[in-house]
């Protein structure tokens, strides 16, 4: 097995540095035996992993490997064995929705017939882009829930106890390939659950983070404040209502008590949780306000549903991230 992680941040990462261990020392007869992991990497962070390797922090434990990486997609792909014009068999697609149209190129020498492209991304909207590209049928929906980031060249520090990913088909079929990859994530240690409603759990974790993320970034604020606000609870509430109007609207099939899901999982949240919008817009990085929030506010445009809350903290992100800029 051939798997490309395109973005070796936080999440690809870490999710990278998992199967790259496991195939390292994978036993005949393993999912990832004889399996090779290569990285898509950029800048310090590139020379660093190449250097002295990559290291992940984490409170399920701490290791280090030496991964095979480069900053060239076709490069990666020799460095992978793979044969021109077959692709590896998974590409793990873990950039920021604005880094998206960039990696496209160099995710082209990794991308054949029998590809399946997993992207762990915020947001609905890269699936569009993907199919348009390479085609529905090489392309998955997955989401992952964890707390990671990218603390420096070479480190990544992951702090939650929960770090998994769900995936699956999108005409919700559950297919040799999903399988196939499903038994590489086992045999890495990595929590996964096979979906047959991918649509929909993508559409639920942007109701929740399209208001999670927007309020707490838009406020500079955790959310336990957030939420501590009569006003800024009520807009809270409000963000989930017109998210979960607009799935609807185009035509997903969420769970009755959609709304009521989200809440309970915002409310079961670290009271001192802050968004990774948040620290982006904090720290003068580009943010993925228009992948959140914005796509609430666009579908509602296209689907005839108004969006005022979403619209007004789509609009203050991007005037404060375009006056930081």
């Amino acid at each position: 097995m051939r798997i490309a992680v395109i973005g070796a941040g936080g999440v690809g990462g870490y999710f990278g540095a998992l199967l790259a261990r496991a195939a390292e020392w994978a036993e005949p007869g393993s999912a990832l035996h004889e399996a090779r992991v290569g990285f898509l990497a950029r800048g310090r962070h590139l020379r660093v992993m190449r250097r002295d390797g990559l290291t992940v922090e984490s409170v399920h434990g701490r290791f280090s490997i030496r991964p095979v990486a480069s900053d060239r997609g076709v490069r990666l792909a020799e460095e992978l064995a793979v044969a021109p014009g077959q692709g590896a068999d998974l590409v793990l697609l873990a950039v920021k929705a604005y880094s998206l149209e960039g990696a496209l190129d160099e995710m082209e020498p990794l991308v054949g017939a029998d590809t399946a492209i997993l992207p762990l991304m915020n947001g609905v909207d890269h699936l569009e882009v993907l199919e348009r590209r390479f085609g529905r049928e090489r392309v998955l929906g997955g989401l992952c829930h964890i707390e990671t980031a990218l603390v420096e060249p070479g480190r990544i520090r992951q702090t939650s106890p929960r770090r998994d990913i769900t995936f699956g088909e999108l005409d919700g079929r559950v297919t040799p390939r999903v399988e196939r990859i499903a038994a590489a994530f086992a045999a890495a240690g990595i929590p996964h659950r096979i979906s047959t409603q991918i649509v929909a759990d993508m559409w639920m974790k942007l109701i929740f983070i399209s208001a999670m993320g927007g309020m707490t970034a838009v406020a500079n604020r955790p959310l336990g404040a957030v939420l501590g606000d009569p006003d800024g609870r009520q807009v809270y509430e409000r963000m989930v209502r017109e998210a979960v109007a607009v799935a609807r609207a185009a035509g997903v099939d969420l769970p009755a008590d959609a709304f009521e899901q989200v809440m309970a999982t915002t409310m079961g949240m670290d009271p001192a949780m802050t968004s990774s919008m948040q620290r982006d817009l904090a720290a003068r990085r580009p943010v993925e306000v228009d992948a959140l929030c914005g796509t609430v506010v666009r579908y509602g445009q296209r689907h005839g549903v108004d969006t005022p809350c979403q619209q007004a903290v789509t609009a203050a992100i991007r005037l404060r991230a375009g006056a930081d800029a």
